[in-house]
């Protein structure tokens, strides 16, 4: 991948560059890792705070401004452009007197110089009912760098035009709601503003939690405003979300009508989702370790220390239960394997569940000449229905056992059409540690003592703490690593007469450098060297600091059954150095050979007879066999 210096210059934003790169091991195996940077587009970034979520009109919206450099130190007397752009409709009469909305634009641009010792403010006073705002500098070198907002909405401006268009049906137009917040405590006051596409009219507001509606809450919306407020309380039980629909009725001009003519009726609908913190069901899991290294040997003792806090004030919480997991992290870097939180799955994000319907949407929207022609042909055709009365009777009777007959045939239920869903659930963790449940002291603290295995991995710790509704999760690692260590890479198994490359992977963790000897002892295997049955095998080598060398052993299997392989590296032992050492035991299963050939020999003996049967043994037959 090659960035050059003319495609950075265009960036405006922040550019986060992800790299991959795979390598071949020593041991023939392929590793993968990934990183990522970032590539500043200037030399300072400018970042600004709105400190409401929606206007008022001709109110004052303040914003607090900052410049900083790439390590976020705030830096002063740097030029600040805001571009303000707001959007809106306009009510105005036509020339035939009618109400129309006119599209209309308000733009600002307002400048600031930057401080270096607190945020500088930025106000501009909106008029129209929704604004895009956006923040920019510039280094030395001209290099722009910008922040913006989008759809900042403005209580009081005329934003959503009328559809001028003619329709069959009573369109459904939509209400926009803006939270004050965007995450709420429980008992705190939620406000909400409701944007309106036409007035006056009258509104109705419920709650949604999991398909359990709360108390509805009316509303107007007065004759010339396109916007109100309501509040309330967050209830407790809306965590850890809840969602809000309105629905407003009303009546609104015709747009091809005369002066005077009865308004059309008006529907619209809105809804969104307010975030209700969940803190309080959360707990705080600290996992320590007494030792103060995080790196540990085979086979060793280790201390785990689980201290359990109130996420809210971080007092202690007594008689929690713990639950301790400790996992190999190379197995689970293969899938990628996290373990969830326990708060997201007994308090996950509640669904919309309630349904609406409206029926306004579905009555035919008549202008007045449809109307007038319309009581025309019923005067015309009342004389003709009472007629067509007893004649429309007999054909429906005629016709109903058809319909009947038609409509059971395309009833009932399908059972094979039912989609059925298979769980596939898989579990490969090789758990250094799992102990299910631990109760926690008056401190808020459980203390573990674990003895580790033998390998040298990384290991992840998780931590599980609950009490009745509470919920926390903890997670540290550590590593088990030897100065010198040895990792050899047998094959899963062997075959009788086979014979096999042991790949072995000496790796130097120290800063010097040693001259290793490094050996192998086999059971049930013969080492291909220059002397005959010799069981045991070494090499002497240089390895310098920080880096590998791998070594290959040549054998053979001697009987079917398990071989056992003894590997070992160590340093010399001397006076000015201490001695280093690594050995590893493993067996391999060797299987039983195939039978490629057989002979078989029959016929008839007679009593008075005797045959004589060469039996004579196969070339090429294996001894054992």
């Amino acid at each position: 991948m090659c960035l050059s210096s003319d495609s950075i210059d265009l960036l405006s934003g922040t550019t986060i560059v992800h790299a991959l790169a795979a390598v071949t091991d020593l041991n023939n195996q392929t590793q993968e890792t990934k990183t990522q940077f970032i590539i500043h587009p200037c030399t300072y970034y400018v970042g600004f705070q709105l400190l409401t979520n929606y206007g008022k009109k001709h109110k004052s919206v303040q914003t607090k401004v900052i410049v900083t450099d790439i390590d976020g130190n705030l830096i002063d007397n740097i030029l600040i452009e805001c571009k303000v752009t707001g959007y809106g409709k306009e009510r105005k009469e036509d020339e035939n007197g009618l109400t129309v909305f006119e599209e209309i634009k308000d733009e600002q641009t307002l400048t600031v110089v930057s401080s270096n010792k607190d945020a500088v403010n930025i106000d501009y006073i909106p008029k129209l009912g929704r604004y895009n705002m956006s923040y920019s500098v510039k280094d030395e070198q001209g290099r722009l760098a910008m922040s913006f907002y989008d759809n900042f909405y403005v209580s009081g401006g005329y934003e959503k035009e009328i559809e001028t268009q003619k329709v069959d049906y009573i369109p459904t137009d939509t209400i926009t709601i803006v939270a004050n917040a965007k995450n709420y405590q429980p008992d705190d006051t939620c406000e909400l503003l409701i944007l309106a596409p036409f007035s006056p009219a009258n509104g109705l507001v419920i709650f949604d939690c999991g398909g359990q509606v709360s108390q509805p809450i009316q509303f107007q919306i007065e004759t010339g405003k396109n916007s109100t407020t309501i509040e309330f309380k967050i209830s407790k039980d809306w965590i850890p979300n809840f969602t809000v629909h309105a629905e407003l009725t009303g009546s609104i001009p015709r747009e091809t009508e005369v002066i005077n003519s009865p308004h059309r009726p008006a529907i619209a609908t809105g809804s969104v989702t307010v975030e209700v913190s969940r803190d309080s069901y959360k707990l705080n899991v600290l996992i320590n370790t007494k030792e103060t290294n995080k790196t540990y040997t085979p086979s060793s003792i280790i201390h785990i220390d689980v201290d359990v806090t109130q996420h809210v004030d971080n007092s202690p919480m007594c008689k929690a239960e713990v639950c301790l997991i400790v996992v190999d992290e190379a197995v689970l870097s293969l899938t990628g394997h996290k373990l969830d939180s326990p708060l997201d799955i007994f308090y996950p994000n509640q669904p919309a569940n309630i349904t609406q319907y409206h029926d306004r949407n579905r009555c035919l929207l008549f202008n007045m000449q449809d109307i007038e022609k319309f009581k025309k042909d019923m005067q015309q055709r009342q004389s003709s229905f009472e007629l067509c009365e007893s004649l429309s009777a007999r054909a429906m009777y005629d016709c109903m056992p058809m319909a009947c007959s038609a409509a059971f045939e395309h009833g009932g239920f399908d059972e094979s059409n039912v989609e059925k869903k298979i769980a596939v659930r898989s579990n490969f963790n090789p758990l250094a540690c799992w102990i299910p449940s631990s109760i926690t002291n008056s401190s808020g603290r459980v203390s573990f003592e674990i003895k580790l295995p033998d390998n040298l991995t990384r290991y992840r710790v998780w931590a599980v703490a609950t009490n009745d509704k509470q919920y926390g999760l903890g997670e540290m690692s550590f590593t088990v690593q030897l100065p010198i260590m040895i990792r050899p890479s047998p094959p899963r198994f062997l075959n009788y007469g086979d014979t096999a490359h042991i790949s072995v992977i000496l790796q130097n963790q120290t800063d010097l450098s040693f001259l290793l000897h490094a050996g192998v002892r086999a059971t049930n295997a013969k080492l291909l060297t220059s002397q005959i049955n010799q069981q045991a095998v070494g090499y002497a080598i240089v390895l310098q600091p920080s880096k590998r060398a791998a070594l290959t052993f040549p054998l053979s299997t001697i009987h079917s059954g398990t071989a056992r392989f003894q590997f070992i590296i160590s340093t010399i032992k001397n006076e000015t150095c201490t001695q280093f050492g690594d050995a590893i035991e493993l067996s391999v299963p060797v299987f039983t050979p195939a039978t490629s050939e057989a002979f078989a020999t029959y016929g008839d003996i007679c009593e008075e007879e005797v045959v004589l049967q060469p039996v004579e043994t196969p070339k090429n037959v294996i001894p054992q066999f």
